[in-house]
């Protein structure tokens, strides 16, 4: 619950702190950042601030001269971007033609309990365990998910920019920080991150720069919230640090 109201607490800020007010009249971080968004900015240009749908990807949406973005808000050192349910994440695998292997290694890694349903009753392993035991599985698969670019790139594209709702409207950029210091990326300086940076160096299962696993596993089988055992969640790792690099690597 503390994270959620921190969520909303920033949104709530970054809307008192744009809403109604002239370019002039915002701090200097705010304003180099509506520079990046917005063209032909003057002093007494006045900009709308509108906090969105919650089950979007967009937090705010921001106007400015006839123009309009929708904007991702990050804080804090939290690194997991997307979670879903394992069920719906297979379905996805599957429009890309996953092997039925890697559909396998995927679901026993979830759930660490040998079965691919989460039903074993007998053990269930730790993922620095399942690391060891399932390396050359975890490297097969990984292999063959990341070779596929458009998998890679659509999946990144989903989990930071669109969301689960097709009919809200997508991310354009995602700013990590508070209204006094923070980062703006765009989708596109992502997009160029991801499609020319290797991640082949990563052990754990991932795609392209998300690593995934489960949203709990409970291995002591005190199963606190049941469901959460069936959600997997995928985190960018050196999230803040990363963003950082891109907005100055990348044009765009």
């Amino acid at each position: 619950m503390a994270r959620v109201n921190c969520g909303i607490r920033n949104e709530e800020e970054r809307v008192k702190a744009l809403d109604g007010k002239k370019f002039r009249e915002i701090n200097r971080n705010l304003q180099y950042n509506r520079k990046i968004l917005f063209d032909g900015i003057e002093e007494d240009s006045v900009f709308s601030c509108e906090k969105t749908d919650l089950r979007g990807k967009p937090d705010l949406h921001i106007k400015c001269n006839g123009q309009e973005h929708f904007v991702s808000l990050k804080s804090g050192a939290a690194e997991t971007v997307q979670a879903e349910d394992i069920r719906k994440f297979v379905f996805f695998l599957r429009k890309y033609n996953v092997s039925v292997k890697s559909q396998k290694t995927i679901l026993l890694f979830q759930y660490g309990d040998t079965t691919m349903t989460g039903t074993g009753k007998d053990i269930r392993y730790s993922d620095m365990e399942l690391m060891l035991l399932m390396k050359k599985e975890i490297a097969d698969c990984n292999a063959e998910l990341n070779q596929n670019q458009q998998l890679v790139t659509d999946f990144v594209h989903f989990c930071l920019f669109e969301g689960n709702f097709s009919d809200l409207p997508k991310a354009d950029y995602i700013y990590h920080g508070t209204p006094d210091y923070g980062v703006l990326c765009s989708h596109g300086q992502v997009h160029k991150h991801v499609t020319r940076k290797s991640y082949s160096y990563l052990k754990h299962p991932h795609i392209g720069p998300l690593l995934f696993g489960p949203r709990a596993r409970y291995i002591d089988f005190n199963d606190r919230f049941p469901e959460r055992r069936h959600l997997i969640a995928f985190r960018w790792p050196r999230l803040a640090q990363d963003r950082d690099y891109i907005s100055r690597r990348y044009e765009g």
